[in-house]
């Protein structure tokens, strides 16, 4: 009416009357019908839209779950554990496995939501079965109603459909992932999509973790090379000592320990941290350790061994490198600690009743940190029956939390720890460090003196090198059942002469020991010794006059030969302090 156009349909209808054909015609305005369509096509449109993003969103989603689940663990077999059953719940699916190649090109179950056979592998060759097959083209595969022999996992035996999908690192397949789900139910080209994208990031992850693990086996390999690989054998004394590396560090820490025999029967304890991580941490405590067992070896006292170290670190370090250290010396026939502490965590002193004490001393500084600090030494009785401890702050220290304690959670960890320094050290682990393993490396050595009884027994190699640790413990031993000065070094130089002829003549070789014992009873002293061969005669040179050294020392010595070994038996009547030198 108003003279515009309007979107029309017409209908013609041809319509016969009276003899006549007349045409009639129907028009009809659709505008209203054709917004309707547009706003109905739109609306679809929106629709579809809206569902794609969905079904984007619930990928992403699952896809996030999954790399979580892989990322969350810096090892293989915990990333596998964790991995599985988010797949399994994001793809709802019924079981999953995953294998990782061999050598020979075959793959292995690593990993499966059944249940596996650690003695009897299950593997797939390359080319065989689904997992072989997507090893070998690196391209997904999917079956439907496979057969047994298509997967090797039992667990994906009744699935009604098999998704595989190749994880690829570069230009190798770090493995391959299998997802099985119950019939009649069958894989879309969303869940192949969504397989796809978790196989890419979990290659990657899995190529990071196994990189990780042989760096952290090499750096744990390095660490331990530079710790005693043995503790020395300590004749009447018992040691023991732990290490656990950093669970989340790859590269080698610097926490260090060592165990040096001095002379004179005397033991010295190093405990020490270079600050740092990686080579510079490990050159340092291999220069470190080295030069201290020089050091110490020379007879040099604590004080000047410390300040000597400290001129090796100054002298030699960067600005930024520095190093704490306590070195502890036990002299076990006095009964005495001494120590001095460069910037380290004090000793702790364990009773044989229980009570724990920390060795406090004056404040030092760390080695490497001044050219010329001073060093003090403390020293004070050993309690006998003492257990003596060095650590690192790997044990006492937590975020957040005061050392003082960490120190106290210590010491009551090692008053209530029952048996030798082997249980103790277990114990204290056990107790203190996290899990697996805690966020610093962990080092732990103790030294325990058991009490002397009127009785002892040892066994020793027959070395001469050895001869040391037997004369320690026979002074000690001699000075707790009363010896005179006098008297203590003439048995000594009698039984070191019976030693030394059981070393040259009796033993084949050093796989084949010599025992040593003594007993005390009455106011006498015996002490026996045996070996496994037969002495020669006195020769005519001067040497082989052993005997009569022995017999002017002692009162009485008795020499039994015997076809399996030498028994040499020694008497001394004792009278202490009272007997006057020479009689």
């Amino acid at each position: 009416g108003d003279g515009s156009s309007f979107p029309a349909e017409i209908t013609v209808s041809k319509v016969q009357a009276e003899g006549r054909i007349l045409f009639a015609f129907f028009v009809r305005d659709v505008s209203a019908r054709r917004q309707r369509d547009r706003e109905r096509e739109e609306l679809m449109r929106e629709q579809a839209a809206r569902e794609e993003a969905e079904q984007m969103a619930s990928i992403v989603h699952g896809l996030q779950v999954l790399l979580d689940a892989a990322l969350a663990h810096a090892r293989v077999d915990d990333m596998m554990q964790a991995l599985l059953p988010r797949l399994c719940e994001v793809l709802t699916a019924e079981a999953a496995s995953v294998l990782l190649p061999d050598a020979d090109g075959s793959f292995t179950v690593h990993a499966s939501t059944g249940a596996l056979d650690d003695e009897n592998p299950l593997r797939a060759h390359l080319g065989e079965g689904v997992a072989g097959r997507v090893g070998q083209t690196r391209e997904p595969e999917l079956v439907n109603d496979p057969h047994a022999s298509d997967v090797v996992d039992p667990a994906l035996h009744d699935c009604g459909s098999v998704l595989g999908v190749p994880l690829l690192a570069g230009d190798s397949v770090a493995g391959v992932i299998l997802v099985g789900v119950p019939p009649p139910r069958r894989f879309t080209d969303d869940d192949l999509l969504l397989l796809g994208l978790a196989a890419d990031r979990v290659a990657l992850a899995i190529h990071h973790a196994r990189v990780f693990e042989r760096e952290h086996r090499i750096a744990e390999t390095l660490q331990r090379s530079l710790l005693p690989e043995r503790l020395p054998a300590l004749p009447g004394l018992e040691v023991a000592a732990r290490y656990l590396p950093a669970a989340a560090e790859a590269e080698v820490g610097g926490d260090w320990y060592d165990v040096i025999p001095i002379a004179g029967g005397r033991v010295g304890l190093v405990m020490g941290d270079v600050a740092g991580k990686g080579l510079a941490a490990a050159s340092m405590v291999g220069r470190l350790r080295s030069a201290l067992r020089a050091y110490a070896l020379e007879g040099h006292d604590p004080p000047t061994v410390v300040a000597q170290l400290n001129q090796l670190v100054w002298s030699e370090a960067n600005d930024s490198e520095m190093a704490t250290l306590v070195y502890v010396v036990i002299d076990p026939a006095e009964n005495t600690v001494s120590w001095v502490n460069a910037g380290h965590l004090p000793p702790l002193v364990v009773a044989d009743d229980g009570d724990a004490e920390l060795l406090e001393s004056a404040a030092s500084v760390p080695l490497g940190v001044m050219p010329f600090p001073s060093y003090s030494e403390e020293t004070r009785p050993l309690p006998t029956g003492a257990t003596v401890l060095l650590y690192t702050d790997g044990l006492v220290e937590r975020p957040g939390e005061l050392l003082d304690i960490g120190l106290a959670r210590l010491s009551s960890a090692a008053a209530a720890a029952e048996g030798g320094p082997e249980r103790l050290c277990e114990s204290l682990v056990r107790r203190l460090v996290p899990t697996g393993a805690g966020g610093d490396d962990v080092a732990v050595l103790a030294l325990h003196s058991p009490p002397l009884g009127d009785h002892f027994r040892l066994h020793l190699p027959a070395e001469a090198a050895r001869l040391a640790s037997m004369r320690a413990l026979l002074r000690r031993w001699l000075r707790h059942v009363g010896a005179s000065d006098q008297e203590l070094a003439e048995i000594l130089s009698a039984t070191g002469e019976a030693a030394a002829n059981a070393i040259e003549h009796g033993s084949a070789s050093p796989e084949r020991p010599i025992e040593i014992s003594g007993e005390a009873a009455g106011g006498e002293i015996e002490v026996v010794l045996r070996d496994t061969g037969s002495w020669r005669p006195s020769r005519a040179d001067g040497r082989g006059r052993g005997l009569v050294l022995m017999r002017a020392l002692m009162d009485a010595v008795d020499v039994s030969p015997a076809p399996e070994g030498t028994t040499v038996t020694m008497r001394r009547r004792l009278h202490g302090e009272d007997r006057a030198v020479g009689t």
